[in-house]
């Protein structure tokens, strides 16, 4: 699915976290895929509501995934659970695609995110910004 001017809708302040990678696990009708679909994806950026990264494999829009967001320097991991907004050729370079992924809300319920990652991306954040760009 082609991105257009027109889907230009980042409301979160984007960063770069260097170093960074993602692995995902697609979620399906029975639930999570058991292991990871692709793992080691580099992040372009990131931001409070979401993630660009370089893949492998297309992904569908509005497919649902669990991210696990490696943290450079053995700094831990984010898992965060959302949905692909979309996915492009990414022309040159060792992947095929790049993949925008919008985090799910944060808060208590089922099927939103630990609100303590949210904490975490603002630490994390205020050590990286990238420029005044939203994602």
């Amino acid at each position: 699915m082609k991105r257009t001017d027109a889907m230009e809708r980042r409301i979160c302040d984007r960063f770069e976290l260097s170093g960074a990678t993602v692995s995902y696990k697609k979620k399906g009708v029975l639930g999570l895929t058991k292991s990871f679909v692709e793992i080691s994806c580099p992040v372009v950026e990131v931001s409070y509501g979401g993630v660009r990264f370089l893949n492998n494999e297309p992904l569908s829009q509005n497919q649902d995934l669990l991210v696990d967001i490696s943290l450079p320097e053995n700094k831990g991991s984010l898992i965060l659970q959302g949905k692909v907004i979309w996915c492009d050729l990414h022309p040159g370079g060792s992947y095929r695609y790049q993949t925008g992924f919008q985090f799910h809300p944060y808060g208590p319920k089922k099927g939103q995110n630990d609100p303590s990652v949210l904490t975490r991306l603002k630490n994390l954040s205020g050590m990286n910004i990238a420029g005044s760009e939203t994602l």
